[in-house]
This record gives structure tokens, C-alpha cells and sequence, in this order.
């Protein structure tokens, strides 16, 4: 279920999944967030993607940076279905669209 779920995730956000032959994905499934390498890791940062992600979308997934890029982490259950990962991409795409555009307008530093 995690290495279709992330698959499913993945093509939603344009990216891929961390261990795509799914030799190291039991529950959880590393995807790749479509935000800029060049973004550094921040409290506002922090506030920002957790608060639209949480009271805008109603959804979240852990995210942190690693060998060079943006990840999510999601935790799968076997009660869990595909539309929920559809959900949280869509969450997620939406939220790395607008911080994109932020950073451009130079509205988010």
C-alpha cells in the first residue's frame, strides 16, 4: 500500500518517491516536494508550510531535507486509502505553488 500510495503522491507533485523499488518501504513512503533546493530551513518556513497545510488544507505530512532536496514522509495504515494520499498531494502541490510564487514576488524571505 505505501509504495503505490507514494507512487500515487509522486505523480501528483511531479516528483518521485525516495526508495522507488520499495526494497526499504514497509508503512512509510519518502516522496519528493516540489519546493526550491535552495530554500534553508526556517521557523517562518516551519510556521508557513504547517499552518497552510494544517488549518488551510486540514491535512499533513512530515517534510524535511535531505541529500539535497524536500521530502514528505507518509505513514500508511491498511485501513488507509489511495484518495487520501490524493488528498495530501493535492494539499502539498498547492502549498509549494503559492510558497514558489512568494518567494518570486519576494513576499515570503
Amino acid at each position: 500500500m505505501a509504495l503505490k500510495a507514494g507512487k500515487r503522491l509522486a505523480e501528483i507533485l511531479g516528483t518521485e518517491v525516495m526508495d522507488e523499488e520499495g526494497s526499504q518501504t514497509l508503512n512509510m513512503v519518502n516522496v519528493a516536494l516540489p519546493l526550491p533546493t535552495s530554500l534553508k530551513w526556517s521557523n517562518v518556513l516551519y510556521k508557513r508550510l504547517n499552518g497552510a497545510l494544517i488549518e488551510d488544507h486540514n491535512t499533513y505530512s512530515a517534510w524535511f531535507f535531505h541529500s539535497g532536496k524536500w521530502w514528505t514522509r507518509v505513514s500508511l495504515q491498511v485501513f488507509n486509502e489511495v484518495d487520501e494520499v490524493e488528498i495530501l498531494g493535492k494539499a502539498w502541490l498547492q502549498v509549494s505553488k503559492d510558497l514558489v510564487k512568494d518567494l518570486e514576488d519576494g513576499t515570503f524571505k
